[in-house]
């Protein structure tokens, strides 16, 4: 034991520092990293997938300005591999303000870069 305490007394100080910074940077670097994709986490609960995004998908879309009301449909396609996502294959808004041109490129635009969706898999709809 008293050889192990003189081990410490010849180790600097600084030497110390970066061996502690050695582990921490070892830490950072094996700790798993968190999903890429944060909104296509599954909720706990009875929500699927489809329902989680469709409500927060509905909640971004009607606070953008002259959105108003909108209901969201999405189309998802089950992966067979239990640690992919599902796939996006489709969006619907009927928005209130689904008559208006300006109203439709905001909503599609917002859909395309929250999902990484193609412009053709987005439909606005008029809300009746």
């Amino acid at each position: 034991m008293g050889n192990f305490g003189g081990l410490f007394k010849k180790i600097k100080k600084e030497h110390l520092v970066l061996c502690f910074l050695f582990g921490i940077l070892l830490l950072v670097v094996a700790l798993p990293t968190s999903d890429p994709n944060p909104v296509l986490k599954e909720k706990t609960g009875t929500s699927t997938n489809a329902d989680v995004l469709e409500r927060q998908l509905e909640t971004a879309l009607s606070n953008i300005a002259g959105i108003g009301e909108v209901d969201v449909t999405i189309a998802l396609e089950p992966l067979v591999d239990s640690y992919d996502t599902p796939e996006i294959t489709g969006v619907l808004v009927v928005a209130s303000s689904g008559d208006d041109p300006i109203s439709v490129q905001k909503i599609q635009e917002s859909v395309m870069t929250l999902f990484q969706l193609e412009a053709h898999k987005i439909k606005v709809m008029k809300m009746k």
